[in-house]
């Protein structure tokens, strides 16, 4: 989590949406004992006047055991990361600045 994702973690939403650390997501897998799955959002900003937007799932399942990589652990996570296709980089929406209007506007949805 980057300081953007600290600054709406403390945000008042909905009780459906939670913005967790990937150190909680794996002790939430753990007391939950299943996989958890997650909405990644990523932003990649192309230019001063392009901003492009892509959604992604993850999945965490936590373990707890003693594990023997770099040291002692004894919590482990398996990450799953969902396949972005195979037709090059294609962001899901794409957010460019109007001068003009002086406001952002979506001028195309990729997938």
């Amino acid at each position: 989590m980057n300081e953007y994702g600290s600054r709406i973690k403390n945000l008042n939403v909905l009780d459906r949406y939670k913005f967790l650390t990937t150190d909680e997501l794996i002790d939430l897998s753990i007391k939950e004992k299943k996989t958890i799955n997650v909405l990644r959002v990523v932003h990649n900003v192309i230019s001063k006047d392009t901003v492009d937007i892509n959604f992604g799932y993850l999945g965490f399942k936590g373990k707890r055991k003693l594990h023997f990589y770099k040291g002692i652990r004894f919590k482990k996570a398996e990450i799953t990361v969902g396949c972005g296709g195979t037709n090059g980089y294609q962001p899901d929406i794409r957010f460019v600045f109007d001068s003009l209007t002086n406001e952002w506007k979506i001028i195309q949805k990729m997938r």
